[in-house]
């Protein structure tokens, strides 16, 4: 082989190789980025579980030795509360200014099912000001009765609808519930900000 057709046949190897290598690269670097997101999907899901574990965990504690057990050692009963999808300020007269607090209380047990509470709820609405304390705006109690009145069943879910009327001049109000349960004392608290119109 002449010098001339060696050195072109090295030359030929030679962008054969570089043609590659970014190709190579790239799909290794698709891979890892697919391997992260995987992971980071993964690390949000076991936190979020873990987060639930943990308000289980700390109802349960407050049940201990109060409520019957099935087989399997589970204890029956509400260990947590949240609101549901359309919770927050309502605006219920038209006016283009929500002027009513609507929360659609979620009462759930062990696995996260909806389960019928029974006990009184405490609502309160505040204002949070940088710097300074909240401002009650508007706070709700319900007995036992009324609670059990709140139940409803329809196209939102089934839940407890707790209302109250809200003050004029918010944009943004922190809605704390918490429900003591009558079977066993355990008080169990969910907090979450809205936007008010």
């Amino acid at each position: 082989m002449s010098p001339r057709r060696a050195s072109l046949a090295v030359l030929l190897i030679l962008a054969g190789c570089v043609g590659s290598r970014p190709t190579d690269v790239s799909q290794e670097n698709d891979k890892l980025r697919k391997a992260n997101l995987d992971l980071r999907r993964e690390v949000d899901r076991v936190k979020s579980e873990l987060a639930a574990r943990v308000t289980e965990k700390d109802a349960l504690q407050q049940q201990l030795g109060r409520q019957p057990k099935v087989d399997g050692g589970e204890l029956l009963g509400v260990t947590s509360i949240r609101f549901g999808r359309y919770s927050g300020p309502v605006d219920t007269n038209g006016d283009g200014r929500d002027d009513k607090l609507r929360i659609y209380l979620l009462t759930l047990d062990a696995h996260e099912r909806f389960m019928p509470a029974s006990g009184k709820a405490e609502l309160t609405a505040a204002q949070l000001v940088d710097g300074a304390e909240p401002n009650v705006v508007a706070q709700q109690s319900l007995s036992g009765k009324q609670l059990d009145s709140a139940y409803r069943s329809g196209i939102t879910g089934t839940h407890y609808t707790i209302e109250t009327a809200m003050p004029a001049g918010l944009d943004h109000v922190a809605v704390r519930v918490t429900l003591t349960d009558a079977a066993t004392g355990a008080q169990l608290t969910h907090q979450q900000s809205f936007r008010v119109q």
